[in-house]
């Protein structure tokens, strides 16, 4: 009796360099993650405390004097604007206007 064979593929086994990229992707991801998050909270709570110092004077504070504050806010709005720019590239590049739109379809 012949055995009968896995319908399944088998998967080949990992070698030691994709071992290694995996290693790399994730932590990758991890500082992405961990970088651009403080940058987008930076943006807008330093946009909100120049944008009502009157009201916002505690948030003020949290940055010490004015320029810092100006300083904070001009140097976050370009990486947030680069950031959000280069995904809707990639976005647009990946699966066209149709993956695009489809994200914004109910």
């Amino acid at each position: 009796m012949q055995q009968q064979r896995s319908k399944t593929p088998s998967i080949p086994p990992q070698t030691g360099f994709m071992k290694i990229l995996h290693s790399l992707i994730i932590i990758s991801l991890f500082l992405m993650i961990g970088s651009i998050i403080p940058v987008l909270v930076l943006t807008i709570v330093s946009g909100l405390a120049m944008y009502q110092p009157a009201q916002l004077h505690w948030l003020l504070s949290l940055f010490i004097n004015w320029q810092i504050l100006r300083t904070a806010h001009f140097l976050t709005v370009p990486i947030s604007l680069i950031f959000g720019l280069v995904h809707v590239i990639m976005g647009l590049r990946v699966g066209g206007l149709r993956l695009t739109q489809s994200m914004f379809r109910p």
